[in-house]
C-alpha cells in the first residue's frame, strides 16, 4: 500500500469523502517527509481540523461515533456484537477515538471471514477511486463526497465509478462547473442504481466505460454526462434501459461529438423520448415524438422545455398521456394527437392562469382534473367551453360565479354533481329553479323567489330561509299570524305585488 491509498482510507473514514488534490498532496509530503505519521494525522484530523470537529463533536457518545465510522468506511452499521467490542475498547481507554478509524481500517483488511473479505473490498474500492480523484486534480467536495457513495464491494460499481471520474478533463481550466455538476449528479444516479437495481450495475458499468472510450476532445461533456444521467434514472426502474449498454454508449458519444466534416447530423423522422432526449443537443431539424404514454408522461416537462424541436407527439400505446396544465399549454395542443388519451391534472390556480388556452385546445384534452380540495372559479361560459371534460378529485370543487347567468342556467347548474356552489347577484328564480339550486347559493347574494304558485306554507317556508332576500307571489291571501311568522312584515314580502293579510 502507498501513502497515498492509506490517506485515502482515512479520507474515507474520517470525511466521508475522497481526497480533494491539495489536500492529500499536502499530507503526503507530510508524512512521507517523516514530519509526522498516520497516526498523528488522524489524531489531527479529529482534534484540530474543522472538518472532523463537525463530524464528531465532542458531544456525540462514543457509540454514535463507532456507527458513524462504520458507515463511513464500511458503508453499514456494526454488528451487535462488534458494536459492544469497540463500545468496550474505548470506554475503558484501550484505545481512543483517533486512533479507532486506523484500527478499524487495518481490522477490516485483515479478517478473512465472507463479511471481512467484503469489508477489505469496500476499504480497497473507496481508496482507489479517491486516488483517481486526487490525481484528477478534483478539489470539488460535492463531487469528491459523491465518489466513495457510488462504491461498493461489487467490482462492477468500481469500473463504473472510475468510468465517471475517466471522463472529466485532466486540464483543471476544463473542469467547468457544468461538467462537475453532471459528474457529480451521475454518480448520485449510480449510487441509486445500486440500491435499487443492483443486477444492473454490471450493464450501467459498460455503459459507462464505452462512453469513457469512445468520448474525444471533441464530445460535449455536458450533453453526453447529461444523456447518460438520463439512461441510469431510467434504468432504475425499467429492467430494459441498459440493454445492450455497449452500443449504446457507443452510440451517445455519436450523439454528443459534433461532426467533424461539416455536415451536421440528419435529423431522424420519429424518435422515442429516450431518443430524443440522448440526441436533442445534436438536432438540427424537428421530429414526431412516438412512445409509450408512461414514457411521454415521466418526461412532460423536459418535452414541454424544448418543444420547439418537436413536430408531433403520439403514443404508441392506449395509455393515458398524464400533463399539468402549463405542460399542456407549452407544448401546444397542435402537436399532440387527437387520438391520444390525454388528461390534464393541476391545481385549480394554475388551471385558472392556464384556462384561456385549456379551453381554446379542450377537443385535445380527455379529461381536464381539478387536483386537491382546492375551488375553481368559473364564469357559466367558461363552464360551458370545458363541457363534460372537466373533471374533479375527490375532495375538488368548482364554483360558478357570473351575475348574467339565466334562472334556467342556475337550475341546471344546481343539479350537476361537478358544481359544489353558485354566486350570482339579484337573480329572479321560480320556486323550482330555487329548490334545484338553493343548497349551492350562497346565503351572502341577493335572491328573489317570484312564483304565482306559491302556497301559503312555502312562503313560509321561504320566509325563514336565509338565502332568500325577497319573495314575490300575486295574489295571494295569508293569515297574519303566518305573515308575522315568515318575518314578512318588512321587505322580505315584495311590496309591488298583490297580497292580502287577513
Amino acid at each position: 500500500m502507498s501513502n497515498q491509498s492509506d490517506l485515502a482510507e482515512l479520507y474515507t473514514t474520517f470525511f466521508d469523502r475522497a481526497p480533494d488534490a491539495g489536500g492529500l498532496a499536502y499530507w503526503v509530503a507530510q508524512v512521507e517527509g517523516g514530519q509526522i505519521s498516520l497516526a498523528q494525522v488522524a489524531e489531527n484530523w479529529l482534534t484540530q481540523q474543522s472538518e472532523g470537529l463537525s463530524k464528531f463533536p465532542a458531544s456525540q457518545t462514543d457509540a454514535q461515533f463507532i456507527e458513524a465510522m462504520y458507515n463511513n468506511l464500511l458503508g453499514r452499521a456494526p454488528d451487535t456484537g462488534g458494536a459492544q467490542y469497540w463500545l468496550d475498547q474505548l470506554q475503558n481507554g484501550t484505545i481512543s477515538r483517533d486512533s479507532f478509524g486506523l484500527t478499524l481500517i487495518n481490522g477490516a483488511k485483515a479478517n478473512t471471514s465472507t463479511q471481512g473479505q467484503q469489508d477489505a473490498a469496500m476499504v480497497s474500492n473507496k481508496a482507489t477511486v479517491g486516488v483517481t480523484f486526487a490525481e484528477k486534480g478534483l478539489n470539488e467536495l460535492s463531487l469528491a463526497s459523491a465518489v466513495v457513495k457510488s462504491v461498493t464491494a461489487d467490482a462492477n460499481t468500481l469500473s463504473a465509478t472510475l468510468a465517471i471520474i475517466g471522463l472529466i478533463p485532466s486540464v483543471t481550466g476544463n473542469q467547468s462547473a457544468a461538467v462537475l455538476n453532471s459528474a457529480t449528479q451521475l454518480l448520485t444516479k449510480l449510487t441509486t442504481l445500486i440500491t435499487s437495481a443492483p443486477a444492473e450495475v454490471a450493464d450501467a458499468a459498460t455503459y459507462l466505460n464505452s462512453l469513457l472510450s469512445g468520448a474525444t476532445s471533441n464530445t460535449n461533456l455536458v450533453t453526453l454526462l447529461t444523456n447518460a444521467n438520463n439512461l441510469l434514472t431510467n434504468a432504475a426502474t425499467d429492467s430494459t434501459a441498459l440493454d445492450n449498454p455497449a452500443s449504446k454508449g457507443a452510440d451517445a458519444v455519436v450523439v454528443a461529438t459534433p461532426s467533424t466534416g461539416g455536415s451536421s447530423t440528419p435529423t431522424p423522422a420519429s424518435l422515442t423520448v429516450e431518443q430524443y432526449l440522448n440526441q436533442f443537443g445534436t438536432l438540427t431539424g424537428t421530429v414526431t415524438i412516438s412512445d409509450t404514454a408512461a414514457n411521454i408522461t415521466s418526461a412532460a416537462k423536459t418535452l414541454a422545455a424544448s418543444s420547439n424541436k418537436i413536430s408531433s407527439i403520439k403514443a404508441s400505446d392506449s395509455g393515458t398521456i398524464l400533463l399539468n396544465a402549463k405542460e399542456f399549454t407549452d407544448i401546444s395542443a397542435a402537436k399532440l394527437s387527437d387520438v391520444d388519451n390525454i388528461t390534464v391534472i393541476d391545481t385549480a390556480e394554475l388551471i385558472f392562469v392556464q384556462l384561456s388556452a385549456l379551453t381554446a385546445d379542450i377537443g385535445k384534452i380527455d379529461h381536464l382534473n381539478v387536483a386537491g380540495s382546492e375551488l375553481l372559479v368559473l364564469t357559466a361560459a367558461q363552464y360551458t367551453a370545458l363541457g363534460s371534460k372537466l373533471a374533479l378529485a375527490p375532495t375538488g370543487t368548482i364554483e360558478i360565479k357570473d351575475d348574467t347567468m339565466t334562472a334556467a342556467q342556475i337550475a341546471e347548474y344546481g343539479v350537476d354533481f361537478r358544481v359544489s356552489s353558485i354566486r350570482v347577484e339579484n337573480q329572479v328564480l321560480s320556486k323550482l329553479q330555487y329548490k334545484a339550486a338553493k343548497d349551492k347559493l350562497n346565503s351572502n347574494d341577493t335572491i328573489i323567489v317570484v312564483d304565482n304558485t306559491l302556497t301559503e306554507s312555502e312562503v313560509l317556508t321561504l320566509g325563514a330561509d336565509g338565502k332568500v332576500d325577497d319573495i314575490g307571489v300575486s295574489p295571494l291571501t295569508i293569515s297574519v299570524a303566518t305573515f308575522q311568522a315568515a318575518g314578512l312584515s318588512c321587505a322580505r314580502l315584495i311590496r309591488s305585488i298583490s297580497k292580502t293579510v287577513v
